[in-house]
């Protein structure tokens, strides 16, 4: 509860999970910026912070093993987002469409 307005997490290369996430998303919702580069995160964590933590700005999930399901998730929920990293993920063509449709 002491950090429940934290507004910035960063993440990165450490050994969080789907789980983790959950939790972040589940105490921290009023979080702006996430970052999650090189995490153990996949799809199943993505759509759980993206129903959740509606006032993300910025989301890195570089590196990780997201998918076009996670980046269509992210794209239907997160219509705040201004930046979205999904370098070095599983995301297609057909992500980066879904991404374009719904963010931009």
């Amino acid at each position: 509860q002491h950090l429940s307005q934290l507004q910035h997490l960063n993440v990165h290369d450490t050994a969080v999970t789907d789980t983790g996430v959950t939790q972040i998303a589940q105490h921290l919702s009023q979080l702006q910026h996430l970052g999650l580069r090189f995490t153990q995160v996949t799809d199943a964590g993505v759509t759980g912070l993206a129903s959740r933590l509606s006032q993300l700005q910025h989301l890195d999930v570089s590196s990780t093993t997201v998918t076009d399901a996670g980046a269509t998730c992210i794209a239907q929920h997160l219509s705040l987002l201004e930046h979205l990293d999904v370098a070095s993920t599983n995301v297609t063509d057909a992500g980066v469409t879904q991404i374009a449709e719904h963010l931009l």
